[in-house]
């Protein structure tokens, strides 16, 4: 019996021992990661130096408090829901993102990633945080500095579009899809926008790609319209290369200095009669004086007179 015994004592000491060292090792593994961790059931259990670094709470301060008490408001039900969901052994989605209160007020987004296993019998949570405010503040700028250029691109009266070295329109601004009435990403820019089935002869693109900037004006005859075309090149920061033209329809512009044109024309030709008329005028009233003299001095017959009265006549119309 006393051997039994012995051989128990023997059994639970080689366990204890394990479980020691496999809490070393955890703690060893936990205390040095770069990313918060912690333990929960319900309540905090452990959290890391990381994870205190992230919250600005000590494991002190966190054990015995739920687990949802430092998550903001608006992720509280959700947080709570999940975790509660895990521990029942239910299977509710591993990986999100969360906002929460810091002890000095401040708001964070961690990435966590949650799973659970057994320890003395019981199920305990395990999770991990990585604070990733700074790139959620980073997407947030971005989204709304796109927004604002979004809106200006589409503010701009002309239209605008990019395309690919292989004539793809790449992206297109409010204007331009109202006016081909269809999404255009894609499509190549000769057909959509000049009914063609070939590159345009007039294309500039070749040279915008190897960084020219281009200014032109087009004559689109399915339209019967002018429009000025500026091409920039554009870069993207992975590398791809697109040329991005700006069109402005000049079209009553160009109507309106042909009609100067025409208006110029019309005038120079007036002044041109004008100027011939009054040089002829000049010859006539020569012509004229001397028909009126030959007749007061000449003697003339009556067939004579009548001709000359007939030539005076046709001086004065």
């Amino acid at each position: 019996m006393a051997i039994i015994n012995n051989k128990n004592v023997s059994q639970a000491d080689l366990l204890a021992e394990a479980l020691y060292e496999s809490e070393i090792k955890f703690r060893t593994l936990t205390e040095s990661a770069a990313v918060g961790i912690f333990l929960y059931r319900e309540r905090f259990l452990y959290v890391n130096p990381a994870f205190e670094a992230i919250t600005g709470y000590k494991l002190e301060e966190l054990k015995g408090r739920y687990l949802w008490d430092i998550v903001h408001p608006d992720f509280k039900d959700l947080v709570k829901e999940r975790a509660l969901a895990r521990l029942r052994g239910e299977n509710p989605p591993a990986h999100y993102e969360v906002k929460i209160i810091t002890k000095d007020g401040k708001e964070k987004w961690l990435e966590v990633t949650a799973a659970v296993f057994e320890q003395e019998g019981k199920v305990v949570g395990i999770g991990t945080a990585v604070d990733i405010t700074k790139q959620k503040l980073f997407a947030q700028r971005l989204e709304e500095t796109l927004a604002k250029y979004q809106a200006i691109l589409n503010a701009f009266e002309g239209l605008i579009y990019a395309v690919s070295p292989f004539f793809e329109i790449h992206f297109a601004n409010r204007k331009l899809k109202e006016k081909c009435g269809q999404e255009l990403g894609g499509k190549t820019c000769y057909q959509v926008l000049y009914h063609r089935e070939q590159p345009c002869p007039w294309c500039v693109n070749e040279k915008v790609l190897k960084g020219e900037v281009v200014q032109k004006e087009i004559f689109v005859p399915q339209e019967n319209r002018w429009y000025q075309v500026v091409s920039t090149p554009l870069y993207y920061p992975s590398g791809a290369r697109f040329a991005l033209h700006l069109l402005v329809d000049i079209t009553p512009q160009k109507r309106a200095q042909e009609e100067l044109l025409r208006t110029t024309k019309l005038e120079s030709l007036a002044l041109l009669a004008g100027g011939i008329a009054h040089d002829f005028n000049n010859f006539l009233t020569a012509i004229l004086g001397n028909l009126t003299l030959l007749r007061l001095k000449a003697r003339l017959s009556p067939k004579e007179e009548k001709l000359l009265r007939q030539a005076e006549k046709a001086c004065l119309k």
